[in-house]
């Protein structure tokens, strides 16, 4: 039988925005989980760059999104 232990986050990412950019912060225990989390960040990334980029933004309550 094997038990896991509960193990604190092994990617930590900070986000902010700082003169109307997006600054992201990553740490790793390992630089396999850096890279995976890097890379499904600029994934989702890329989607939403896409989604605004296809359907803009709108205020609420007004337009398509």
């Amino acid at each position: 039988l094997l038990i896991r232990r509960l193990q604190p986050d092994k990617v930590k990412r900070e986000m902010s925005v700082s003169g109307g950019k997006l600054v992201v912060h990553f740490e790793a225990v390992e630089a396999r989980f850096l890279r995976a989390s890097f890379s499904a960040f600029v994934d989702l990334t890329v989607l939403v760059t896409k989604l605004v980029e296809e359907y803009g933004i709108s205020k609420e309550g007004e337009g398509s999104i």
